[in-house]
């Protein structure tokens, strides 16, 4: 199936073809249904204010009309926000003295501060959140297509048994307990002269 054979060429395969079933199935995002570049020009002053989600004036309550209407729920919306925020907080420049982590929580706050908004901003936030949301949607819709996890928790498993094996045969658990004992009872020794 793949140049690896077995469980690993399997979940290979799996991954390749889950990548190129969301890139198939991400061209139907680009269909008009998320605005983005729009909603960031309205939010910026540079066009009117069109809100979205389309024809809800209370993002909390919109329902989809028709299918040809954007698929949206505030809950996804805020979820979304939190993952965008996050990873966001990776490509941002950080302050010194701040850890990572509250540098994301803080990112994640403000994309969820972001969505719930009532004007234009808002707009754009829910719009790229949405976005996010449909494209997390259409990553998970193609795994599923590919078995991607059942292919790689077959693989995992596998894999497991091999360094099990492995670690059987070479007794490297039981070499790195020695070393880290006798580190423990060196640093005991020491501490107590």
């Amino acid at each position: 199936s793949c140049v690896v054979g077995g469980r690993f060429g399997d979940c290979a395969l799996a991954l390749g073809s889950t990548a190129l079933g969301a890139w198939g199935k991400s061209r139907a995002l680009s269909d008009g249904r998320y605005p983005v570049f729009r909603q960031l020009k309205a939010a910026t002053g540079l066009v009117a204010r069109e809100a979205w989600p389309p024809g809800a004036e209370n993002p909390w309550r919109y329902r989809r009309q028709g299918p040809e209407d954007p698929r949206f729920a505030m809950r996804e919306a805020l979820l979304a926000a939190i993952v965008v925020g996050g990873v966001g907080a990776n490509v941002a420049p950080k302050p010194p003295l701040v850890p990572k982590s509250l540098w994301a929580v803080g990112f994640a706050l403000t994309g969820v501060w972001g969505v719930t908004m009532r004007d234009a901003r808002g707009d754009a936030a829910r719009c790229v959140a949405g976005r996010a949301a449909a494209c997390i949607r259409v990553v998970f819709s193609a795994a599923g297509d590919a078995r991607l996890g059942a292919k790689s928790v077959s693989a995992a498993r596998l894999g497991g048994l091999r360094l099990g094996a492995l670690d059987e045969k070479l007794g490297f658990s039981k070499t790195l307990g020695r070393l880290f004992s006798a580190a423990a009872s060196q640093a005991a020794a020491a501490s107590a002269d």
